[in-house]
C-alpha cells in the first residue's frame, strides 16, 4: 500500500502526533484480512482502500492486491490487483 498525506508539519517537528501512525494502517489491514472472508481480490483491494482513507490525515491510497496460489486450472502464476483511491470531501 502506498499513502498520501501531508508530511509537512511532521518533517519540522519529529513529532508522531503530526504524522500517520504506521501501525493504525497495518492493523486496519490485519483486521480486514484476518476477520473478513471476500471472494475476489478487487472487493478486497477496495475493502482496504476504504478503511485506510478513513484513516486522519490520508488523503489518498493506492492498494496493491496479489493473490499467490489463484484457483485457476493449468496456472502456475499470481494474479494482482491495483486501485487507487482518493478521499471525498
Amino acid at each position: 500500500m502506498t499513502l498520501w498525506l501531508d508530511l509537512s508539519q511532521a518533517g519540522k517537528t519529529d513529532a508522531l502526533q503530526d504524522t500517520l501512525d504506521y501501525r493504525n494502517a497495518i492493523a486496519t489491514v490485519q483486521q480486514l484480512v484476518q476477520v473478513t472472508k471476500y471472494a475476489l481480490v478487487e472487493r478486497l483491494a477496495e475493502a482496504i482502500a476504504t478503511s485506510l482513507l478513513e484513516l486522519h490525515r490520508v488523503e489518498q491510497v493506492k492498494v496493491k492486491v496479489t493473490k499467490a496460489v489463484p484457483p485457476i486450472p493449468d496456472f502456475s502464476g499470481k494474479i494482482a490487483v491495483e486501485i487507487t483511491r482518493i478521499k471525498q470531501p
